[in-house]
């Protein structure tokens, strides 16, 4: 009696080469001149330089650019957080009119570099020299400005204008992905909105707030243009512009590279255990969008809000990038 057997197929095929040649990219562009600065940077004729190291890092400006980092990421965060999340709630769950391009306006912020913004920005609320400033200082003769850019909130508010998209479309995703008999069964007992959306809405979108506020928060933490253009002038530095400085002001020598590796290590720190205070939040329940919905939700009536929330949409995604200015 002879017993079938199934040979497990051990040859190298297309899958094995492509596996192979993504991991020699990613170690020859980017793994072996990562690990070659690191060991330039911390190693001194091979041996550890621990006393630069901690040189860098017990710096009073080290620990500054930080603190103004982690103001700002934060800031920022939930700025963009609340922004995106009551914007995709908007578009998916009310009559909003012309709902398909107001989404693809949501695009924009990924076109147009932060950079630009701030420029723009800096034009429009410079405290003496801004247009918007000036205008409102001539108009009621005063010398105090309407607002001052150059500040922490100044800075947040551009960045939160540029990266809130992260959360609007990670949760406008969920909202549209999510079984509305849910929030239907609710409202049929008798539950208001304020209750649905806190013990039924929120809950199931949590992971992709989560999601998109972490990506925020990385990419506030390592973002250096906006800074770059309202913080420098009134001594707000950040990492990336603490290390942009340090090299600039030494001309690009080893030494000051050395010290921008040194500070970019905080950088990495501080990304791990945002990563990490993510998950702790998110372990501590179990979340699931329920698909293959049977109908669609009952959109909330805005009457005669809808001309004014338009209105309002059109103004946040074009006055508030300036392209007018």
């Amino acid at each position: 009696m002879a017993s079938g057997t199934i040979k497990k197929d051990s040859g190298f095929g297309i899958a094995q080469v492509i596996l192979f040649i993504s991991i020699a990219i990613l170690v020859i562009f980017v793994a072996w001149p990562v690990l070659l600065i690191l060991f330039n940077a911390f190693f001194v004729d091979g041996k550890f330089n621990s006393m630069d190291f901690y040189k860098v890092l017990t710096e009073p400006e080290t620990f500054q650019a930080l603190i103004n980092s982690l103001i700002i990421a934060s800031m920022t965060t939930v700025g963009s957080t609340i922004v995106g999340t009551f914007f995709a709630w908007l578009v998916t769950r009310t009559d909003l009119p012309y709902k398909t391009f107001m989404k693809s306006l949501f695009l924009v912020p990924f076109m147009l570099p932060s950079f630009i913004g701030a420029l723009a920005w800096k034009m429009l609320l410079s405290p003496h020299a801004g247009y918007i400033n000036k205008w409102f200082m001539a108009t009621f003769n005063t010398t105090e400005p309407l607002f001052n850019i150059y500040t922490y909130h100044g800075i947040s508010c551009v960045e939160v204008m540029y990266l809130f998209p992260f959360v609007f479309i990670q949760v406008c995703g969920a909202l549209e992905r999510m079984d509305p008999t849910l929030e239907e069964s609710a409202r049929i007992s008798g539950a208001g909105l304020f209750t649905i959306t806190r013990k039924i809405t929120i809950p199931l979108v949590l992971p992709s707030i989560m999601s998109g506020a972490l990506l925020i928060m990385l990419y506030s933490m390592a973002h250096f243009g906006t800074v770059a253009v309202l913080g420098i002038e009134q001594g707000i530095y950040n990492i990336p512009t603490l290390i942009y400085e340090k090299i600039h002001e030494s001309a690009g020598s080893f030494a000051s590279i050395r010290t921008g590796t040194v500070l970019a290590t905080v950088l990495i720190v501080s990304a791990a255990c945002i990563i990490w205070a993510q998950q702790k939040v998110l372990s501590k329940g179990h979340y699931q969008i329920i698909g293959g919905k049977s109908f669609r939700p009952m959109e909330l009536k805005l009457r005669g809000l809808r001309l004014y929330r338009l209105h309002y949409f059109a103004a946040h995604r074009g006055y508030l990038h300036g392209w007018w200015c």
